[in-house]
């Protein structure tokens, strides 16, 4: 089944403390859900998710859709806590995106070849739709990528950890 992916043009400079970013705007293109019992010879079903994304990211820079380099687009900052992502313009703090923590699908970074490194988190846009939003940040470095997607697993690793604990604590137990 395909579904269509929305790629929103943020390439920020990735830090550790508030990612200053960039903002560039948003664009349509095809994310693929994969299904257990679906049988599809197409190309894009012998490959995983994370290698369509980057492929459609590369598209969309080669047909001038979403920028190559970040280095003239508006700064914005990347914050993320247990209620999830809070994407906001540096200048004035004006909220860019609110992104619930429930409606992260997956992120990636990747190297493009020309010593630019990219974090993509794909989210879902709405409960109703089949749609997906790809927030695209360019980093300083490979590091920085990595330690983007450390905190983001981090962080929903301590969300479950807070979860199972709470489900112990409310479990009652019955001797058998």
């Amino acid at each position: 089944m395909q579904q269509c992916c929305e790629y929103s043009k943020l390439n920020p400079q990735c830090e550790t403390n508030s990612n200053r970013s960039k903002f560039a705007g948003d664009t349509k293109v095809r994310f693929f859900e994969r299904f257990s019992n679906y049988n599809s010879t197409s190309h894009e079903f012998y490959r995983s998710n994370e290698e369509n994304v980057v492929d459609q990211i590369e598209s969309a820079q080669l047909d001038g859709i979403l920028p190559v380099q970040a280095n003239d687009r508006q700064k914005v900052n990347v914050r993320v806590s247990k209620h999830g992502a809070w994407i906001s313009r540096n200048m004035d703090s004006t909220t860019v995106d609110r992104i619930p923590l429930v409606n992260i699908v997956f992120s990636l970074a990747y190297d493009d070849g020309f010593n630019r490194y990219n974090v993509a988190m794909v989210v879902k846009a709405r409960q109703s739709e089949p749609e997906y939003k790809c927030h695209v940040f360019q980093c300083n470095s490979l590091r920085e990528a990595d330690e983007f997607l450390k905190k983001i697993d981090h962080l929903f690793n301590s969300v479950v950890d807070t979860i199972e604990r709470r489900e112990a604590e409310e479990c009652e137990w019955v001797d058998v």
